[in-house]
């Protein structure tokens, strides 16, 4: 029932090695450790909303669904072509946090892939614009997808970021150790 995702940054160069994991219980506030490689040290953190922006630049890899769906208000909002491709506008409120939690995803029809994902302030205005595209199978897991690039468009704090991510291995395999950070002695 846990799930963790280890993202290890490749580049640029001098943040090469830093790595990042972040572990998700069910029903419990998650845990994101940080490893540094230039001082050998470990920063660990309570997975809430406010500090997962801080990982993966702002973008939101795999977490756009670890909400309690009780807590969320659906409303579908008809459809919308976004870059040459028909899809499903579906509002989405979190009813307790209000001044943060509204967003708007555009869903692809054919596929039912979240192509974008627009958040609001309390007063409706934007706050951020999060795009996935060029979506590839993982390994051999059957119906499992990644988008390989992802553009995140902070507009409150005018800032882009974009993540490309280069290869995915898929390894059912995995035990507990294998999420162990290992501090690099130069």
């Amino acid at each position: 029932g846990v799930e963790r995702t280890k993202t290890v940054v490749q580049y640029p160069d001098k943040l090469k090695g830093i790595t990042i994991v972040i572990t998700d219980y069910p029903e419990e506030t998650g845990l994101i450790e940080i490893f540094t490689p230039a001082n050998g040290k470990i920063r660990k953190m309570k997975a809430t909303s406010k500090n997962m922006e801080l990982v993966n630049s702002g973008v939101s890899i795999s977490n756009y669904t670890s909400k309690d769906r009780s807590q969320l208000s659906f409303d579908f909002k008809g459809t919308e072509e976004f870059e040459g491709k028909s899809c499903y506008k579906l509002q989405v409120i979190d009813i307790l946090d209000l001044e943060n939690g509204q967003t708007e995803y555009l869903i692809e029809k054919n596929t039912y892939r979240i192509l974008k994902i627009t958040a609001f302030n309390e007063d409706g205005t934007e706050q951020s614009i999060t795009t996935y595209s060029d979506f590839q199978a993982i390994g051999q897991l059957k119906g499992k997808i990644q988008p390989m690039f992802m553009v995140n468009k902070d507009l409150k704090k005018a800032k882009h970021n974009e993540i490309k991510v280069l290869k995915i291995n898929a390894r059912p395999d995995l035990k507990e150790e294998n999420f162990s950070i290992e501090p690099v002695i130069n």
